[in-house]
């Protein structure tokens, strides 16, 4: 019986060596991807909002567990499932905050323990954010529609003090007694059992100045020395005395 002739072309061995090499790089770049693809940058999931008003706003971190586990989830070793509380992070500065405040994101985790026990390479760095959107804070004066009044005799006056009502304000003063003309007393207002951040967060503004000076007037005097007595009532007394006088 005759030989078969195979009829198919021969291969030569460059054509063998061309496909060996696309092959093996194919691998490497299936190898490259797919390493490139554990990389995880935590910060593409974190959001930084802020909300309340100026100078005393608050920042909040919000980290899309749901975007980051669809990211991770098929990288992953195994069946292993990395708890997202895993990811802690914390804001420098949280509370008081002014528009124009520059806060910094701080991530407190081991990357290397990541990686070794989820072959998962996670990037987290320090990054930083800008306050803004925080709303104006109206200011008001406390001691608009105040009204002091001084009673009593210098140097034994007294001061009264009518505040308006409504303002969430308490009113003190430094002085109320033992009160002489020309003398100063200071008003002072107070949050009272508050604070300036509640109280903001409750009325939308806050006063402007937190006191005010008075100066005391309209007291009625004694004389203690004769050169106090003015000219125009000496001569009233002396006329008097030499009237007195005549009729007796």
């Amino acid at each position: 019986q005759a030989p078969v002739k195979n009829n198919l072309p021969k291969i030569s061995e460059k054509w063998i060596v061309g496909i060996v090499a696309v092959v093996a790089l194919a691998i490497v770049m299936i190898c490259i991807v797919n390493h490139m693809g554990k990389k995880v940058d935590l910060n593409d999931y974190i959001t930084v909002s802020f909300e309340g008003y100026d100078t005393c706003g608050t920042a909040k971190v919000d980290f899309d567990t749901e975007a980051f586990k669809e990211k991770y989830q098929n990288k992953v070793k195994a069946d292993d499932d990395m708890p997202t509380c895993s990811l802690s992070n914390h804001l420098d500065k949280q509370n008081n905050l002014a528009n124009g405040n520059t806060i910094t994101l701080k991530w407190s985790i081991d990357t290397e323990d990541i990686k070794n026990k989820y072959g998962l390479t996670v990037k987290a760095e320090e990054k930083s954010y800008t306050v803004e959107g925080l709303q104006a804070i109206e200011t008001f004066d406390p001691f608009e529609g105040v009204e002091v009044n001084f009673s009593g005799v210098s140097p034994y006056g007294q001061v009264d003090v009518a505040y308006p009502e409504g303002n969430g304000l308490d009113y003190s003063i430094d002085n109320n007694g033992n009160l002489r003309n020309g003398e100063k007393v200071t008003v002072t207002v107070s949050y009272g059992w508050s604070n300036e951040e509640n109280y903001i967060e409750q009325y939308g503004k806050k006063p402007n100045v937190m006191s005010k000076k008075y100066t005391v007037e309209g007291l009625d005097e004694y004389i203690s020395d004769y050169a106090e007595i003015p000219d125009e009532l000496k001569s009233k007394m002396k006329k008097e005395a030499e009237d007195i006088i005549e009729r007796l």
